[in-house]
Protein backbone atom coordinates (compact mmCIF):
# COMPACT_ATOMS: atom_id res chain seq x y z
CA UNK A 1 0.00 0.00 0.00
CA UNK A 2 3.03 2.33 0.73
CA UNK A 3 4.57 1.58 -2.75
CA UNK A 4 0.69 2.99 -4.30
CA UNK A 5 0.37 5.77 -1.98
CA UNK A 6 3.78 7.27 -2.91
CA UNK A 7 2.89 7.56 -6.27
CA UNK A 8 -0.39 9.74 -5.88
CA UNK A 9 -0.17 13.52 -5.53
CA UNK A 10 0.59 15.55 -2.69
CA UNK A 11 -3.11 16.43 -1.92
CA UNK A 12 -4.11 12.58 -1.46
CA UNK A 13 -0.75 11.91 0.53
CA UNK A 14 -2.69 11.26 3.82
CA UNK A 15 -1.94 7.64 3.90
CA UNK A 16 -3.78 6.66 6.79
CA UNK A 17 -6.69 8.63 5.38
CA UNK A 18 -6.69 6.93 2.08
CA UNK A 19 -6.17 3.41 3.62
CA UNK A 20 -8.84 3.97 5.27
CA UNK A 21 -11.32 4.85 2.24
CA UNK A 22 -10.48 1.99 0.50
CA UNK A 23 -11.27 -0.24 3.49
CA UNK A 24 -14.52 0.99 3.73
CA UNK A 25 -14.74 0.65 -0.50
CA UNK A 26 -14.27 -2.75 0.16
CA UNK A 27 -16.35 -3.42 2.62
CA UNK A 28 -19.25 -2.03 0.75
CA UNK A 29 -18.45 -3.82 -2.74
CA UNK A 30 -17.57 -7.30 -0.94
CA UNK A 31 -21.13 -8.60 -1.14
CA UNK A 32 -21.26 -7.96 -4.76
CA UNK A 33 -17.98 -8.93 -5.62
CA UNK A 34 -18.56 -12.37 -3.62
CA UNK A 35 -22.60 -12.81 -5.93
CA UNK A 36 -20.13 -12.26 -9.34
CA UNK A 37 -17.83 -14.72 -8.28
CA UNK A 38 -20.67 -17.36 -7.20
CA UNK A 39 -22.81 -16.48 -10.63
CA UNK A 40 -19.19 -17.20 -12.68
CA UNK A 41 -19.16 -21.14 -11.23
CA UNK A 42 -22.85 -21.64 -11.08
CA UNK A 43 -23.48 -20.31 -14.88
CA UNK A 44 -21.39 -21.80 -17.57
CA UNK A 45 -21.02 -18.65 -19.55
CA UNK A 46 -19.81 -20.66 -23.36
CA UNK A 47 -23.30 -22.60 -22.96
CA UNK A 48 -25.56 -22.19 -25.80
CA UNK A 49 -28.93 -21.06 -24.91
CA UNK A 50 -30.50 -22.54 -28.29
CA UNK A 51 -29.13 -25.97 -27.44
CA UNK A 52 -31.98 -26.05 -24.40
CA UNK A 53 -34.68 -25.41 -27.29
CA UNK A 54 -34.47 -28.93 -28.38
CA UNK A 55 -35.01 -29.92 -31.72
CA UNK A 56 -38.02 -31.12 -34.14
CA UNK A 57 -36.42 -34.61 -34.52
CA UNK A 58 -35.32 -35.30 -30.75
CA UNK A 59 -36.87 -38.90 -29.99
CA UNK A 60 -34.33 -39.62 -28.03
CA UNK A 61 -34.58 -37.95 -25.12
CA UNK A 62 -31.51 -36.23 -24.82
CA UNK A 63 -32.57 -32.71 -25.74
CA UNK A 64 -35.13 -30.32 -23.53
CA UNK A 65 -38.42 -29.93 -24.87
CA UNK A 66 -39.22 -26.97 -25.82
CA UNK A 67 -42.24 -24.80 -24.81
CA UNK A 68 -42.32 -22.65 -28.06
CA UNK A 69 -45.63 -23.40 -29.56
CA UNK A 70 -46.66 -22.55 -33.58
CA UNK A 71 -49.69 -21.18 -34.36
CA UNK A 72 -49.98 -19.58 -38.12
CA UNK A 73 -48.20 -17.59 -40.74
CA UNK A 74 -48.94 -14.34 -41.94
CA UNK A 75 -48.26 -14.57 -45.52
CA UNK A 76 -46.75 -11.52 -48.24
CA UNK A 77 -49.19 -11.67 -51.10
CA UNK A 78 -46.26 -11.00 -53.27
CA UNK A 79 -44.63 -14.15 -51.80
CA UNK A 80 -40.80 -12.99 -52.94
CA UNK A 81 -39.85 -10.85 -50.14
CA UNK A 82 -38.53 -11.18 -46.96
CA UNK A 83 -38.82 -8.66 -43.69
CA UNK A 84 -36.30 -6.30 -42.98
CA UNK A 85 -37.96 -4.40 -40.15
CA UNK A 86 -40.89 -5.47 -37.60
CA UNK A 87 -42.37 -3.01 -35.54
CA UNK A 88 -45.52 -3.00 -32.98
CA UNK A 89 -48.25 -0.44 -33.12
CA UNK A 90 -47.37 1.67 -29.82
CA UNK A 91 -51.01 1.64 -28.83
CA UNK A 92 -52.67 -1.45 -30.50
CA UNK A 93 -50.47 -4.60 -29.58
CA UNK A 94 -52.34 -6.69 -31.79
CA UNK A 95 -51.09 -4.85 -34.79
CA UNK A 96 -47.75 -5.47 -36.04
CA UNK A 97 -46.30 -3.93 -38.81
CA UNK A 98 -43.41 -5.30 -41.02
CA UNK A 99 -40.92 -3.70 -43.74
CA UNK A 100 -40.25 -6.20 -46.99
CA UNK A 101 -37.87 -5.95 -49.64
CA UNK A 102 -37.29 -8.18 -52.62
CA UNK A 103 -35.38 -11.28 -51.67
CA UNK A 104 -32.24 -11.28 -53.58
CA UNK A 105 -28.36 -11.61 -53.01
CA UNK A 106 -25.87 -8.73 -51.67
CA UNK A 107 -24.32 -8.71 -55.60
CA UNK A 108 -27.42 -8.30 -57.22
CA UNK A 109 -28.49 -5.80 -54.97
CA UNK A 110 -25.15 -3.75 -55.67
CA UNK A 111 -25.91 -4.30 -59.90
CA UNK A 112 -29.40 -2.19 -58.91
CA UNK A 113 -27.82 0.54 -56.82
CA UNK A 114 -29.87 3.56 -57.90
CA UNK A 115 -32.50 2.03 -59.56
CA UNK A 116 -36.31 2.37 -58.10
CA UNK A 117 -37.31 -0.87 -56.06
CA UNK A 118 -40.78 -0.26 -54.59
CA UNK A 119 -41.08 -1.07 -50.82
CA UNK A 120 -43.92 -1.91 -48.25
CA UNK A 121 -44.74 -1.96 -44.86
CA UNK A 122 -47.64 -4.38 -43.90
CA UNK A 123 -50.28 -4.85 -41.38
CA UNK A 124 -50.92 -7.71 -39.74
CA UNK A 125 -54.15 -8.41 -37.20
CA UNK A 126 -52.78 -10.67 -34.94
CA UNK A 127 -56.15 -11.28 -32.63
CA UNK A 128 -57.67 -12.73 -36.13
CA UNK A 129 -56.45 -16.57 -36.14
CA UNK A 130 -58.20 -17.52 -38.91
CA UNK A 131 -56.76 -14.60 -41.13
CA UNK A 132 -53.35 -14.26 -42.55
CA UNK A 133 -53.90 -11.85 -45.32
CA UNK A 134 -52.65 -7.97 -44.66
CA UNK A 135 -55.34 -5.63 -43.43
CA UNK A 136 -53.45 -2.65 -45.43
CA UNK A 137 -50.38 -1.76 -47.04
CA UNK A 138 -47.87 0.89 -47.40
CA UNK A 139 -46.06 1.63 -50.53
CA UNK A 140 -42.61 3.64 -50.97
CA UNK A 141 -40.73 4.24 -54.21
CA UNK A 142 -37.79 2.82 -52.72
CA UNK A 143 -36.66 -0.24 -50.21
CA UNK A 144 -37.21 0.58 -46.65
CA UNK A 145 -34.64 -0.71 -44.41
CA UNK A 146 -36.15 0.78 -41.23
CA UNK A 147 -38.97 2.48 -40.20
CA UNK A 148 -40.69 3.68 -36.44
CA UNK A 149 -44.09 4.96 -35.28
CA UNK A 150 -44.52 8.06 -33.91
CA UNK A 151 -44.76 7.52 -30.07
CA UNK A 152 -48.03 10.24 -29.60
CA UNK A 153 -49.33 9.95 -33.17
CA UNK A 154 -49.26 6.40 -34.19
CA UNK A 155 -51.08 7.82 -37.86
CA UNK A 156 -47.61 9.22 -38.51
CA UNK A 157 -44.96 6.92 -39.68
CA UNK A 158 -41.02 7.55 -40.38
CA UNK A 159 -39.27 5.25 -42.89
CA UNK A 160 -35.98 5.28 -43.74
CA UNK A 161 -34.86 4.55 -47.45
CA UNK A 162 -32.39 2.64 -48.96
CA UNK A 163 -31.01 5.66 -51.52
CA UNK A 164 -30.62 7.30 -47.93
CA UNK A 165 -34.12 9.69 -48.92
CA UNK A 166 -36.69 9.91 -45.38
CA UNK A 167 -40.34 9.21 -45.77
CA UNK A 168 -43.48 9.62 -44.10
CA UNK A 169 -46.94 8.22 -44.41
CA UNK A 170 -49.24 9.87 -42.74
CA UNK A 171 -52.62 8.19 -42.09
CA UNK A 172 -56.36 8.69 -40.59
CA UNK A 173 -55.84 8.66 -36.68
CA UNK A 174 -58.39 5.79 -36.82
CA UNK A 175 -57.04 3.33 -39.35
CA UNK A 176 -55.88 0.68 -37.41
CA UNK A 177 -59.51 0.26 -36.34
CA UNK A 178 -60.92 1.28 -39.51
CA UNK A 179 -59.01 -1.58 -41.67
CA UNK A 180 -58.70 -4.27 -38.75
CA UNK A 181 -62.24 -5.60 -39.92
CA UNK A 182 -61.25 -5.85 -43.76
CA UNK A 183 -62.08 -9.50 -44.00
CA UNK A 184 -63.04 -9.58 -47.97
CA UNK A 185 -61.05 -11.49 -50.65
CA UNK A 186 -60.60 -8.49 -52.64
CA UNK A 187 -56.97 -6.66 -52.84
CA UNK A 188 -55.37 -5.43 -49.56
CA UNK A 189 -55.96 -1.30 -49.27
CA UNK A 190 -52.51 0.16 -50.11
CA UNK A 191 -51.42 3.90 -49.33
CA UNK A 192 -48.71 5.67 -51.42
CA UNK A 193 -45.98 7.88 -49.49
CA UNK A 194 -47.02 11.25 -47.75
CA UNK A 195 -43.67 13.55 -47.94
CA UNK A 196 -40.48 12.68 -48.85
CA UNK A 197 -37.02 14.43 -48.08
CA UNK A 198 -35.16 16.45 -50.52
CA UNK A 199 -32.58 14.54 -52.33
CA UNK A 200 -29.77 16.72 -51.46
CA UNK A 201 -30.24 16.90 -47.78
CA UNK A 202 -30.49 14.03 -46.92
CA UNK A 203 -28.35 10.27 -45.84
CA UNK A 204 -26.39 9.89 -49.29
CA UNK A 205 -26.40 6.02 -48.31
CA UNK A 206 -29.38 3.47 -46.70
CA UNK A 207 -30.59 4.88 -43.70
CA UNK A 208 -29.59 2.28 -40.68
CA UNK A 209 -31.89 3.93 -37.97
CA UNK A 210 -34.84 5.84 -36.81
CA UNK A 211 -35.35 7.16 -33.08
CA UNK A 212 -37.73 9.60 -31.78
CA UNK A 213 -36.58 12.53 -29.04
CA UNK A 214 -38.16 11.83 -25.88
CA UNK A 215 -40.91 14.07 -24.80
CA UNK A 216 -38.68 15.39 -21.83
CA UNK A 217 -36.52 17.12 -24.37
CA UNK A 218 -36.60 19.21 -27.43
CA UNK A 219 -34.56 21.04 -29.65
CA UNK A 220 -33.62 24.73 -30.72
CA UNK A 221 -30.95 25.92 -33.76
CA UNK A 222 -27.60 24.11 -34.13
CA UNK A 223 -29.53 21.02 -31.74
CA UNK A 224 -29.19 22.37 -28.45
CA UNK A 225 -31.25 20.41 -26.35
CA UNK A 226 -33.49 21.72 -23.41
CA UNK A 227 -35.91 20.83 -21.01
CA UNK A 228 -39.55 20.28 -23.20
CA UNK A 229 -42.30 22.22 -21.13
CA UNK A 230 -45.06 20.76 -23.30
CA UNK A 231 -44.15 16.93 -23.71
CA UNK A 232 -45.10 17.37 -27.14
CA UNK A 233 -42.99 14.57 -28.94
CA UNK A 234 -41.82 16.71 -32.26
CA UNK A 235 -37.95 15.31 -33.28
CA UNK A 236 -36.52 12.69 -34.34
CA UNK A 237 -32.57 11.11 -35.09
CA UNK A 238 -31.74 9.40 -38.19
CA UNK A 239 -28.27 7.50 -38.75
CA UNK A 240 -26.91 5.93 -42.09
CA UNK A 241 -24.17 4.04 -43.41
CA UNK A 242 -22.74 7.60 -44.87
CA UNK A 243 -21.72 8.16 -40.80
CA UNK A 244 -23.87 10.90 -40.87
CA UNK A 245 -26.73 11.80 -37.67
CA UNK A 246 -29.51 13.81 -38.86
CA UNK A 247 -31.76 15.99 -36.62
CA UNK A 248 -35.74 16.49 -38.61
CA UNK A 249 -38.41 18.48 -36.98
CA UNK A 250 -41.55 16.54 -38.34
CA UNK A 251 -43.80 19.88 -37.27
CA UNK A 252 -42.49 20.39 -40.58
CA UNK A 253 -43.49 17.51 -42.89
Amino acid sequence: MKELTSQIPDEYDDEDNLEKKLEKFFDRQSGVIEEVLQSNEIIDVFQDDFEMLGEDDAGSGDKLTTNLKFERVFNDPRHQRRINCIRFHPTDDSIVAGSLIEDISYNDRISLSGKNMDSSILFWNLKDIYMSKPIFELQAPFEITVFEFHPQKPNIIVCGLMNGQIALFILETDYNTKYIQNKSDRDVPCFKTRIMSSIDKTHKSLVLDIKFIPSSMTLEKMAIAKKNESKEVNFFITSGEDGQIIFWDSRYA
